[in-house]
C-alpha cells in the first residue's frame, strides 16, 4: 500500500548563492493538478502517494526563489510506468527551458517513445528497486531502443552496494549514464576508508560516460539541516574526481514520508553547494555547462 509523502516547503529561503544565468535543476518530479493528470499507477506498484500541491505552478513558484531557469522532470513512479503525460505537457509549457526524463521499459510502444523524443525527453530512468527477473535484459533493450535519439539514462541507485554492483555492467549499455543520489555515499564511507567508496570514485573519474548527481544527499546525513556538513567532505570527492560530469538536482517535493524526516528546505539544499564546490568556476559547471551537454539544452 502506497504511502503518503509531506508536502514541500511551501516557501523556500532564498539562497545565499546567486547562480548564474540558465542555472539548471536537474531533478525533479511533477504530480497533478490530479483532475487532469490523475495517478494511473497500479497501487502494488506505487511507492507514496504525493498530495495536491506538487504540480508545475507550485514548482515554478520554488524556481523562481532558487534563481534557476531551466530544469528537468524525471516522471514519478506514481503517475504510472507510460504515463509520462504530465511531464509532457511541462515541457511544452516552458518552452525549451524544461527537458525530461521518461518512466518506461523496453515495451513502451514505438510511437510513444517518439512521441516523447519529439516533446523534449532527452533520456529515461531505470530502477533498481523493484528488479523483474529479466532486469538486465530490459535494460539493455530499453537502452537499444533509444540510442539512436542520442538519450541517456538515470540509475536509481539504492545503496552504495548496489552501486558497486551495477558498476561493470553499466558500460554495456553504451549510453552516458547517471548515478543518481551521490550513488548513497555516506559519511561513514568516506571516515572508514570504505573501499566501496573508492570504487565508485574510480569508476566516476575513469568512465567517460558516468555522470553522478548531487541530490538527496540530505538523506545520508546525520548532522542534518541546514548545512549537511556531515556530507560535505563526502561530495567534495566527486567534485575533485570530476567536476565536469557532475549535476546538481533538489530532488523536489522530496517524497518524505511523515515522521520519517524534515521536509529540507530547498534554499539549503542549493547552498550545500557553496560548501562543497566554492570555486564559481565549478559552480557554473555543475549548474549550467554539465547540464547542457547531457540534457541537450541549446544556447
Amino acid at each position: 500500500m502506497p504511502r503518503p509523502i509531506s508536502p514541500p516547503k511551501p516557501t523556500a529561503r532564498k539562497p545565499k548563492l546567486k547562480v548564474p544565468p540558465k542555472a539548471c535543476d536537474t531533478h525533479l518530479h511533477i504530480y497533478g493538478p490530479f483532475d487532469k493528470f490523475p495517478l494511473l499507477s497500479a497501487m502494488d506498484d506505487r511507492s507514496y502517494t504525493p498530495t495536491d500541491v506538487c504540480a508545475l505552478e507550485h514548482y515554478l513558484k520554488l524556481q523562481e526563489t532558487l534563481g534557476l531557469e531551466r530544469a528537468v522532470i524525471v516522471t514519478g513512479n506514481p503517475n504510472g510506468r507510460y504515463n509520462n503525460a504530465v511531464t509532457l505537457d511541462a515541457i511544452e509549457r516552458m518552452g525549451g527551458r524544461f527537458k525530461g526524463l521518461a518512466y518506461m521499459d523496453s515495451a513502451i510502444p514505438q510511437g510513444e517513445l517518439e512521441r516523447l523524443a519529439a516533446g523534449g525527453f532527452t533520456g529515461y530512468r531505470i530502477r533498481t528497486d523493484r528488479r523483474l527477473p529479466d532486469f538486465y535484459e530490459d535494460a539493455e533493450r530499453s537502452a537499444d531502443r533509444v540510442r539512436d535519439f542520442g538519450w541517456h539514462v538515470e540509475v536509481h541507485i539504492q545503496s552504495i552496494d548496489n552501486a558497486v554492483e551495477l558498476l561493470p555492467w553499466l558500460p554495456k549499455l553504451k549510453l552516458p549514464y547517471i548515478l543518481d543520489h551521490v550513488s548513497h555515499a555516506r559519511p561513514e564511507h568516506l571516515t572508514n576508508n570504505d573501499p566501496r567508496l573508492q570504487t565508485v570514485l574510480d569508476h566516476f573519474k575513469n568512465d567517460e560516460d558516468c555522470w553522478v548527481n548531487i541530490y538527496s544527499f540530505y538523506q545520508e546525513s546525520a548532522s542534518g539541516a541546514p548545512a549537511y556538513a556531515d556530507m560535505v567532505p563526502v561530495v567534495q570527492k566527486f567534485v575533485e574526481a570530476r567536476p565536469d560530469r557532475l549535476v546538481w538536482g533538489s530532488n523536489w517535493p522530496h517524497a518524505v514520508l511523515p515522521n520519517a524526516m524534515d521536509t529540507p528546505d530547498d534554499g539549503d539544499i542549493l547552498d550545500f553547494l557553496m560548501a562543497v564546490a566554492p570555486d564559481p568556476a565549478q559552480q557554473h559547471a555543475i549548474l549550467v555547462d554539465n547540464p547542457a551537454k547531457l540534457y541537450g539544452f541549446e544556447d
